[in-house]
């Protein structure tokens, strides 16, 4: 009677927990509409999973709202910064999910760590979800897959495999005959080709988006006319940028950002030698909010005014540009810092991942040790073996748990060093270029002052006469500025002539042929035979670099 009794207590023990354990259906429920909504209706969607309970789901259902609070973020053009839900969906769907939902899991892994700057996994999590979903017939996740791949490799400079991802991206796009999906592939195509110098495809392919896109789509249809009048910039085609621009002026929208068609009426103006408009339109560009855009305008004006001859502006202009270019300089070291941490964060959501998933298995592992001994006290014994089984293999796991943590942490403080050594690098190449454009500005300034009249005089067709005593300061700043260019230059080619370094002095200053042959009183073509003579005969320079470009570096 008493053993019945104990059995019946510990069958209602077992069935109360079983209960007590299940996870809240409506949750369930909730998780399940919200995953419908998601296509159409994504804004919805956010707010049911918002309202959920996430601690009432059962291991794979928490999973999956991990997967589909990411994605209702990605859809609603929110912003993330951690990667810690993904990271719950990776992990559970790696073993356990289908290959569609392992694509789409890797997918929003890929797009969180590029949200968070994180390229080189962003990249690995999206050539993952290819592989899964290779061969599917979700075609519009093939699609986002192999776009966000090509624009990825575009911004780190691999145009080749930027440009065959678009070219995949392209080929699903039609699958789906989805003409915004062409019209951006298609788009991002001509880019990767503009990348690459070639800006014949680059056209070819810009041309065919603007076919294909929808005619209601105005704000593309604006971006697209302003990147096609950039590529005939490029090509020198420079009346036929400035018409597509004022096209696109015309249909401009409310909340369009001015300053890129500006910018590139201005270069085309500038280079047509229209200085006046030029200067009317790199002054708009000026109330950007972009620092590249400011410092490249004040960097134009600056020429503008040194061509006109106003030397005050000239140099006015000049040092706002040199500010400027001091602020993106310490953005772009705090982008780098951000970025660091980004890394840093990832790493460290990732450990705790695995501490919460090996405190989950022990208190398993606990759960089922105490429902042993409640069914029956009869098995102390075996329950006492287990037990001590289960401990001794516990610590063998935590021991090579602890083994290769204390092993990747020695990875990982080796990939810092390695990390901090390249930062080191290129902090000491940045500053020595700093140095070479600091001497080379000082260089010009001091000769723009000491020698006005050569600069002036770029045309040529007016003779010059240099005096002794010109000859010596031109030798003298150049000697200044350049670490003794003139000795250097004598040592290391003792053929020189006297005047042969003089000349080589002349065009350290980076005259123009006009000057050159006004000093000389030479033709232009003379000058450039003499270069050539100087090059080839006493310098024997056969490395392909011109007089110009190896006393540049010199």
């Amino acid at each position: 009677m008493k053993k019945t009794f104990l059995h019946t207590l510990v069958l209602l023990f077992l069935v109360s927990m079983s209960f007590s354990c299940r996870p809240n259906r409506q949750s369930v429920f909730a998780l399940q509409h919200a995953e419908i909504l998601m296509e159409e209706h994504p804004d919805s969607s956010l707010i049911l999973l918002k309202n959920l309970k996430p601690d009432l789901l059962s291991t794979a259902d928490y999973a999956r709202y991990c997967l589909l609070m990411t994605e209702a973020i990605g859809k609603n053009h929110l912003s993330i910064t951690s990667d810690s839900l993904i990271s719950v969906a990776v992990e559970y769907f790696n073993d356990k999910g289908d290959i569609d939902t392992k694509a789409k899991t890797y997918f929003y892994a890929g797009w969180v760590n590029q949200e968070m700057q994180n390229t080189k996994q962003a990249m690995e999590y999206f050539l993952k979800a290819a592989d899964f979903a290779e061969g599917g017939n979700d075609y519009k996740l093939q699609y986002l897959i192999h776009y966000y791949l090509g624009n990825l490799y575009f911004q780190e400079n691999l145009y080749d495999s930027a440009l065959k991802m678009h070219r995949i991206a392209y080929y699903y796009s039609r699958l789906l005959n989805n003409k915004d999906y062409m019209a951006y592939a298609l788009r991002n195509t001509a880019i990767a080709y503009s990348g690459k110098g070639n800006n014949d495809s680059a056209l070819i392919y810009y041309y065919r988006s603007l076919n294909v896109l929808p005619k209601s789509d105005t704000m593309t249809l604006v971006t697209l006319m302003n990147e096609i009048a950039g590529t005939y910039n490029e090509e020198g085609n420079y009346g036929r940028a400035i018409q597509l621009v004022n096209k696109a002026l015309e249909l401009k929208q409310s909340s369009t950002d001015l300053s890129y068609p500006y910018i590139i009426k201005a270069y085309a103006y500038y280079n047509l030698l229209q200085y006046d408009s030029a200067t009317y339109y790199y002054n708009k560009t000026l109330y950007s909010k972009d620092l590249y855009t400011k410092a490249d305008s004040y960097y134009k004006l600056s020429k503008i005014e040194k061509r006109r001859g106003n030397l005050l502006k000239a140099f006015n202009y000049n040092d706002i540009y040199l500010s400027y270019r001091d602020s993106l300089e310490k953005q772009l070291h705090s982008d780098m810092v951000i970025k660091m941490q980004n890394i840093y964060q990832h790493k460290k959501t990732v450990e705790k991942i695995q501490y919460l998933t090996l405190e989950k298995n022990q208190q398993k592992i606990i759960l089922y040790l105490i429902s042993a001994i409640s069914v029956s006290l009869l098995f102390f014994l075996v329950s006492m073996l287990l037990l001590y089984r289960n401990r001794k293999e516990r610590q063998t796991s935590e021991l090579e748990l602890t083994l290769r943590q204390e092993k990747e942490e020695s990875q990982m403080a080796k990939v810092r060093l390695q990390e901090s050594e390249l930062i080191r690098v290129k902090k000491e190449k940045e500053l020595l270029e700093k140095e070479m454009e600091l001497r080379t500005d000082f260089f010009n300034r001091l000769n723009n002052l000491t020698f006005p009249f050569l600069t002036i005089n770029e045309q040529g067709g007016v003779g010059l006469s240099l005096t002794d005593e010109d000859w010596n300061a031109i030798v003298k700043n150049t000697d200044a500025a350049f670490n003794y260019f003139s000795y250097r230059l004598a040592e290391a080619f003792p053929e020189l002539r006297r005047d042969e370094i003089l000349f080589c002095c002349l065009v350290k200053m980076k005259l123009g042929l006009g000057t050159l042959s006004s000093v000389y009183n030479l033709t232009k073509d003379a000058i450039s035979k003499r270069k050539e003579r100087i090059r080839k005969n006493k310098m024997k320079i056969e490395d392909g670099r011109s007089l110009e470009q190896f006393l540049a570096e010199f």
